[in-house]
């Protein structure tokens, strides 16, 4: 049949009692012949799985599949739970150890909520990594950095690839597909809604009031915003309108960064429960992936272990052919390390980005809204669609499902005089965050391999154009937002942190040649690694403002079909 063919074997045995030690029978059956081995279980890894399972092909996922520790105690609105007068509600918004008010200001307010702690625990010291001057953002957990992301899908357009080997065309059966599967609401028909893509929608979500008001102004008055370079409408979200059999529908409880109760926001780890019912999809968790070393015949030895159990137990996979999703930061840790590109720092592309607080007047001192959705409501485009490295993208959200302490770093006031005031403005305010292209971006990443250790390396930075966009965009959304009824709040526009967000991306570029030391072809085969295909964020060539996930996972199942029409061709 030609098929490939995997074999598992153990280096050490760990305790019998263990529940992942991997020693008995039927888990080494389950490990002992696949198509396809995909190491990583964030949205790229589910996404390139699909194909390949829906076209028989059998699979074998490797991943460290860490759990949550906690999850959300409480039922009910943000502002009710909040104002509970039970002793321990704030737990839930803060934690036990009040990681939830962290120091960190500039910090995506998401990155600290208690529930999602064990989303990023481990992730530098697995890999060995350090940084400066740039947050390292990754994930060793089931579903990876998709259990608390901001859930906006926007599709790339021929302009946003200008750089790619591929174009938008290219990519479009994947969207589709994509979005089918994992449902994204909103609208084809406004300002907004031909940049981010023609893609089966759901209805969009309700707008909270502040969003709605502002959204009629910018109709009244579009003309005059328009000539401001301002684009405005309604975001797309992987948020359900409509009920499904396993997941409904948003219910509006403003608690979405907390941890949704109705699965009404995608998450990988939906998809991977989904395909651990296929037959033909193994899952492994435990499975933290050290190094991958050629063997001969273009096979592969994958060495892994569970790098939570005190036993350590390891063991190797034998593959025919590997998808590297571990996220773009370990993807390219593994492939510099396979192609022993060592002591050679190389490009890794970020998104540099900032963050802006507005003030509606008209809503101070009005009541909190207690039913609302507390991600993004309003999409908006900066600058001339004609130059792709000048513009930006946002996201407008509503303030009210937003902590005090988050949002006090955008006021020119000690922090408890900040919090103070915020809670009295939250009903009047509107936050918005603004991203720009990756040619602002200037990161490097290099390994090194010790006797017996590998150690990793993240360099960032911002290139010195990034200032005066900065000032520029700034300018742009104060006589814009202020035209259609908003302010800005003094001290309301800041930089963020670089990484913070997990915009990681480009570390093994798709490229039509070879001019970089480490790139990808078209297909995501990586060059000198035959049958290693980069098919998470590591692949994209360059980031245009738009969020890239909806890209990644686009981009995955692209790759995904036409690896499973060579196998099946093949065989």
């Amino acid at each position: 049949m030609g098929c490939a063919f995997d074999t598992l074997w153990l280096t050490q045995l760990g305790c019998p009692q263990h529940a992942r030690a991997l020693i008995n029978l039927e888990a080494l059956v389950n490990l002992m012949s696949h198509d396809v081995v995909i190491i990583g279980a964030g949205p790229a890894g589910v996404s390139a799985a699909w194909p390949l399972v829906k076209a028989g092909l059998s699979v074998l996922m490797l991943d460290q599949g860490r759990m949550p520790e906690i999850s959300r105690a409480k039922s009910g609105s943000f502002g009710s739970i909040r104002n509970d007068p039970q002793d321990n509600q704030w737990r839930e918004f803060i934690g036990d150890d009040f990681s939830g008010i962290g120091d960190e200001a500039h910090s995506t307010p998401k990155m600290k909520v208690p529930q999602f702690r064990y989303v990023q625990r481990g992730y530098e010291d697995a890999y060995g990594l350090s940084a400066n001057n740039v947050r390292p953002t990754g994930s060793l957990a089931a579903g990876g950095l998709s259990n608390m992301w901001g859930a906006g899908a926007y599709c790339y357009n021929d302009e946003d690839l200008a750089q790619y080997p591929i174009g938008a065309q290219d990519l479009m059966p994947s969207y589709k597909s994509v979005a089918e599967r994992i449902g994204i609401s909103g609208v084809l028909d406004d300002d907004i809604g031909p940049f981010l893509g023609d893609v089966p929608l759901q209805k969009s979500l309700d707008l909270c009031h502040n969003a709605q008001s502002l959204l009629s102004s910018y109709e009244l008055k579009k003309d005059a915003v328009n000539s401001l370079g301002f684009v405005l409408g309604r975001t797309r979200n992987a948020v359900l309108t409509k009920d499904r059999k396993d997941r409904s529908a948003c219910t509006y409880d403003n608690m979405c960064l907390w941890g949704c109760k109705n699965n009404s926001i995608y998450s990988a780890s939906q998809d991977l429960a989904l395909l651990q019912k296929e037959a033909n999809f193994t899952y492994q968790s435990g499975a933290f992936v050290h190094q991958i070393t050629s063997l001969k015949g273009d096979n592969y030895s994958i060495e892994c272990s569970d790098i939570d159990s005190n036993e350590q137990v390891k063991f190797s996979v034998k593959a025919k052919r590997i998808c590297l999703a571990a996220g773009t930061i370990g993807s390219t840790i593994l492939a510099m390390d396979m192609l022993k590109i060592h002591d050679t720092p190389l490009p890794i592309l970020s998104h540099p980005a900032m963050a802006f607080a507005f003030i509606l007047p008209q809503r101070v001192g009005m009541p909190e809204t207690q039913k609302t959705f507390a991600l993004g409501h309003l999409a908006y485009r900066l600058g001339s669609p004609a130059n792709q490295n000048t513009h930006g993208f946002g996201i407008m959200f509503a303030a009210e499902g937003l902590l005090a302490a988050d949002l006090a770093a955008f006021m020119p006031l000690s922090r408890p005089a900040a919090a103070k005031t915020i809670r009295t403005l939250l009903p009047a305010m509107v936050v918005a965050n603004c991203y720009v292209p990756s040619v602002y971006s200037d990161c490097t990443i290099s390994v090194s391999r010790g006797a017996s250790t590998r150690s990793a390396h993240l360099e960032g930075g911002v290139t010195a154009a990034f200032e005066n966009q900065f000032k520029e965009h700034k300018i742009t959304m104060r006589k814009a937002m202020q035209k259609i009824g908003a302010y800005l709040l003094p001290g309301g526009a800041k930089r963020a942190e670089l990484g913070s967000d997990g915009h990681f991306a480009g570390g093994i570029p798709m490229m039509g040649n070879d001019s970089q030391q480490l790139s990808a072809l078209p297909s995501g085969e990586i060059r000198g690694l035959p049958n290693v295909y980069s098919v998470d964020g590591a692949a994209l060539t360059s980031l245009s403002g738009k969020h890239p996930t909806f890209t990644i996972m686009g981009n995955a199942d692209r790759i995904a079909r036409g690896l499973a029409h060579e196998i099946t061709r093949i065989k």
